[in-house]
């Protein structure tokens, strides 16, 4: 599905908007704790991606929170809480309308995997960001073999062994060994279907990967403060610690440094 195609879905489909509406109240907790721990209450926050502004509803209790969403209608979508330090704001991550500085922690939850130009993202994060901000991203590991073991052993479950899983499992394997190996920072791209139906990542464009934040990160000299430990349940926990980059969701902050370094012209972006 063409770019402009996938954001006319966003700003006008129903469908969607309901699934995300049947999202459990504490679908957000692990982001939310997140944040409180970054940042003192009070604090400014952006929450990009925010859909229905639930998560961001739950913020604007501590924090001045911005829920900023690409789609109008999911953000009036939900509108159960009118916090008056909640602003809802309709616009383009790749273009944010923010002022330098502006935000003391810019989170993404389950957001980075629908983006067409992530390195534009990553920019314009980093623009905003106040020195000595925080970045924190929580998103599935579109690159992560485990996804792929577990819906092989599914299938099997079910009678339907599907072989396929297994090859794509090896696949994502080496794809994100591949980027652990790799010097430079390559934001993998994927063809989303034309369909009015999309769900469950089916409208993913951007396969995430935790490896390329560590990487575009470190490369602007951000302190890594977090690389894929956390999770909602302890088993997510554990799972993220022992399998880390390969792992099923990401878990990543970084803290932007005080003064921002030069970025070296020979690295490649």
């Amino acid at each position: 599905m063409p770019e402009s195609h996938l954001r006319h879905y966003y700003k006008t489909s129903v469908f969607y908007l309901e699934g995300l509406l049947r999202k459990p109240s504490d679908y957000h907790a692990a982001y939310v704790e997140l944040a409180q721990h970054y940042v003192a209450p009070g604090s400014v926050i952006l929450d990009l991606g925010a859909g229905t502004a639930a998560s961001s509803e739950v913020l604007a209790r501590n924090f001045t929170t911005v829920a900023l969403d690409l789609s109008h209608l999911f953000l009036k979508g939900r509108l159960s809480e009118h916090p008056s330090n909640l602003s809802r704001v309709a616009g383009d991550a790749q273009d944010l309308p923010f002022k330098p500085g502006t935000f003391h922690l810019v989170g993404a939850f389950e957001f980075v995997e629908h983006v067409s130009d992530v390195g534009a993202v990553f920019q314009e994060i980093d623009r905003i960001l106040r020195p000595g901000g925080f970045v924190l991203i929580i998103s599935p590991n579109m690159l992560s073999p485990l996804n792929a073991v577990v819906a092989f052993l599914r299938e099997a479950r079910r009678g339907a062994v599907q072989f396929s899983g297994l090859t794509q499992a090896v696949r994502s394997w080496w794809l994100t060994t591949a980027k652990v190996l790799s010097a430079t920072t390559k934001f993998l791209m994927r063809n989303v279907p034309a369909r009015d139906d999309l769900h469950s990542d089916m409208d993913a464009c951007y396969f995430a990967s935790p490896v390329d934040l560590e990487k575009w990160f470190s490369r602007r000299e951000y302190q890594i403060l977090r690389y894929q430990k956390g999770g909602r349940t302890r088993l997510g926990r554990s799972v993220n610690w022992l399998f880390g980059s390969y792992a099923p969701t990401i878990y990543f902050v970084a803290q932007k440094p005080v003064a921002q370094p030069a970025l070296p012209p020979a690295v490649a972006s």
